[in-house]
């Protein structure tokens, strides 16, 4: 009985402190897998994925989806945090959850589109394509396309400079 109560806390105390770092495991992602695991194995036991959310949410916000922040970095750790999330819930709920407040971010951006096909035609950026769980960035792609949002302009489709100015 004191073993299992011991345990649990152990369990809960290790994936408190891993998802108060989770920001910087999935930018660090691949090399931050093992510290991914742990939690993975943390999160069996305590089904803390609430906090997960909740905890991952703010940092999202307080740290990334800024002004400051330039769109195609975005769009990377974005990548990452999907492969990320993929590894740490299969389930995909977790990343759902959470990838939600990225996406809305990146539809207020005007260079979002242009980001995303720069890193599709740039072949410096392959290791960013490539496929994990369907491809990442094959799923930042639909989910841009799917969204009437993020449709460019009709004048700056035309390439109507005059009209951008505007």
């Amino acid at each position: 009985q004191w073993r299992a109560r011991l345990r649990f806390f152990f369990m809960q105390s290790l994936a408190g402190m891993r998802i108060a770092e989770l920001f910087d495991i999935l930018v660090d992602f691949p090399d931050s897998t093992p510290a991914l695991d742990d939690l993975h194995a943390c999160l069996h036991h305590t089904h803390q994925h609430a906090d997960i959310v909740q905890g991952l949410g703010e940092a999202l916000e307080k740290r990334l989806l800024k002004p400051g922040a330039e769109t195609h970095q975005i769009l990377e750790v974005y990548i990452g945090m999907i492969r990320a999330l993929r590894r740490l819930d299969p389930s995909g709920l977790t990343l759902d959850a959470v990838s939600e407040r990225v996406r809305a971010y990146l539809k207020l951006r005007p260079d979002t589109v242009k980001q995303i096909v720069t890193t599709l035609t740039d072949p410096d950026s392959s290791d960013l394509l490539e496929p994990v769980g369907g491809g990442a960035a094959a799923e930042v792609v639909q989910e841009a396309a799917a969204d009437g949002d993020m449709a460019p302009d009709p004048d700056e489709s035309r390439g109507d400079e005059a009209a951008m100015l505007k």
